[in-house]
């Protein structure tokens, strides 16, 4: 599942094969990262705020004053073993990752001969299960939240958008005659001219979904409360009338949920999978899950999942009884 890794895999690629710029001599780690961000053109808003930040809290502390030509093998697993410590594993690999994707673009600007990025020793996912919020759960957030966003639970509950896609939702991809939802882009940030859109995060995050009867719902209620006047056509905005950030967003969903007594960083994904468990509990295969959510390919959502689909343990002793019930 994840939610930021798979914001950042696309920026782990793209390699410059121009021939060099400026002399290594001297140029630190430090001085490469801020030339590799610059050149990385294609980057969304958002990525680019991710990878600063990165780059401040753990890439820069710990290898910023290496020489780029200097930089050993031991020098990337004390790194990443200094961060194992202080950050999750995802955030681990995720600055790993970065420090790799650096040398490789120094390797094809011929400002290096080798990567020291080779058999580190990198920390172990300690997957954590997934435990679905409950329909009351659901219900209470719902009541709790800010009357902006009471809508906004009910359609992600009913339907598992991801945060930029419902936050960038648009009337203009809403067929209430048809009962169809069209996902193409979602929101990726925004400047003082409004909303900035960018594609699905993976070619599978582009789909239509039939609307249930509470997603329709959902959608009438907010259209009626809350006419869409705004430029853009996003059916949901701030307070502010300006559109919904993703801080503003985790703020409100924070302050509905403050003493419900659910897991730490508890967020808007949770309505998202709560979407996929009542799939999960009607039945549905991981590929038809897997579809809905807009996954990359059903491994995902079996490895996000898999412990909610009930076993068959009993429908082959089952079988078994009535099949060798004359021996």
């Amino acid at each position: 599942m994840s939610c930021r890794c798979c914001e950042i895999a696309p920026v782990l690629s793209g390699l410059s094969t121009e021939t060099p710029a400026f002399d290594t001599r001297g140029v630190t780690f430090g001085d490469y990262l801020q030339r590799w961000k610059e050149a990385q053109l294609h980057w969304r808003p958002q990525t680019a705020k991710t990878v600063d930040s990165y780059s401040a809290r753990m890439l820069v502390p710990q290898l910023g004053d290496i020489e780029l030509v200097a930089m050993t093998r031991e020098d990337v697993q004390s790194a990443v073993t200094q961060w194992a410590q202080n950050y999750s594993v995802s955030s681990t690999k995720i600055a790993y990752g970065f420090v790799a994707s650096v040398y490789k673009h120094a390797i094809a600007d011929r400002l290096v001969q080798f990567s020291p990025c080779k058999r580190i020793s990198l920390p172990k996912d300690q997957r954590v299960r997934i435990r679905p919020l409950t329909d009351e759960q659901v219900m209470q957030i719902r009541d709790n939240i800010a009357p902006h966003y009471k809508h906004a639970v009910e359609l992600v509950a009913s339907t598992g958008l991801r945060g930029g896609e419902w936050r960038g939702l648009t009337i203009d991809r809403i067929d209430l005659d048809a009962g169809t939802l069209r996902i193409d882009r979602h929101i990726v940030g925004s400047s003082a001219d409004g909303p900035i859109f960018g594609p699905p995060k993976t070619a599978a995050g582009e789909r239509t979904l039939e609307l249930s009867e509470l997603a329709a719902a959902a959608i009438r209620g907010q259209m009626e409360r809350y006419p869409v006047t705004n430029p853009w056509g996003l059916l949901f905005m701030s307070r502010q009338s300006s559109p919904v950030h993703r801080s503003d967003a985790a703020g409100v969903f924070s302050n509905a949920t403050r003493d419900m007594g659910l897991p730490p960083r508890t967020g808007w994904h949770a309505l998202r999978h709560y979407c996929a468990s009542l799939l999960i509990a009607d039945g549905l295969s991981p590929t038809a899950v897997a579809d809905w959510l807009g996954h990359q390919d059903p491994s995902e959502t079996l490895q996000t999942y898999s412990h909610l689909w009930p076993t068959d343990h009993a429908k082959i002793v089952a079988s078994l009884n009535g099949h060798l019930k004359d021996f």
